[in-house]
């Protein structure tokens, strides 16, 4: 059927060009109205679909940057509780006196951002195992963003 339609359209350019005419009519060359293209409200509609489609994916795209983003962001809290955790235990190897209770806060930089480390040492029933609970905070502008990590060990009074 196409290839008829192409048929009748190439005939009719090549008449109109045997006879010298600047313009083709082709409006003999399809069988019907329906056949010939797409109408303007067809054309409208295939765009505002197309237009519909582009956004649910950018908006999807947009979607997985920020939870990729979230969820790199919280990683990077939870290797600064890590090392914070692992900072304390060294520290014991070297340091003979006893573990004393309380709170501490400083500022570390991991990742090209800075980060608030609040810890907390508390004592136990057990006569030698102290908690430590750690919370990270990541530090915009100067504002504290978080917690974004929190961690809870325990380490040996020696």
């Amino acid at each position: 059927m196409m290839r008829l339609i192409a048929s009748k359209s190439i005939d009719l350019a090549l008449s109109a060009w045997a006879n010298g005419s600047t313009s083709i009519d082709l409006r003999g060359a399809c069988a019907s109205r329906r056949q010939c293209g797409f109408t303007l409200i067809e054309m409208l509609i295939a765009l505002v679909v197309l237009s519909l489609t582009g956004l649910v994916v950018a908006t999807a795209v947009g979607n997985v940057a920020a939870q990729t983003w979230s969820v790199e962001r919280r990683t990077v809290a939870h290797w600064v509780a890590e090392n914070q955790l692992a900072r304390i235990q060294l520290s014991r190897l070297n340091n003979p006196s006893p573990v004393t209770s309380g709170r501490q806060s400083e500022t570390v930089i991991l990742g090209g951002r800075r980060w608030r480390v609040r810890q907390s040492l508390t004592s136990t029933s057990h006569p030698t195992l102290y908690r430590v609970e750690i919370a990270v905070h990541e530090l915009v502008g100067g504002e504290e963003v978080g917690p974004l990590s929190r961690s809870v060990s325990f380490i040996g009074r020696r």
